[in-house]
């Protein structure tokens, strides 16, 4: 099994990391998924729910979104620790 996964490495890197243009062509699947856990994404996604889409989908949202960050706020900050210099 070992070595048919690792025949699998050249041609996930030819098909999926394959350049088109000097950039790899998953890059924006990649970076949309990345933006999810930028808080800015939500401060323009909500208003645009709310306004545009639905209003009491909208204000859902916000309260579920609001204690989530909250709590994930207040559960990071008792454990972040400097970066190692």
């Amino acid at each position: 099994m070992d070595e048919w996964l690792h025949s699998l490495v050249p041609w996930a890197q030819r098909h999926c990391l394959g350049s088109v243009g000097g950039e790899p062509r998953l890059d924006p699947i990649f970076k949309f998924f990345t933006y999810l856990g930028y808080e800015e994404l939500y401060l323009v996604l909500l208003p645009l729910v709310y306004w545009c889409i639905n209003k009491p989908v909208g204000i859902g949202l916000g309260y579920i979104t609001l204690p989530v960050h909250m709590g994930q706020r207040c559960a990071q900050e008792p454990v972040r620790h400097p970066a190692a210099v």
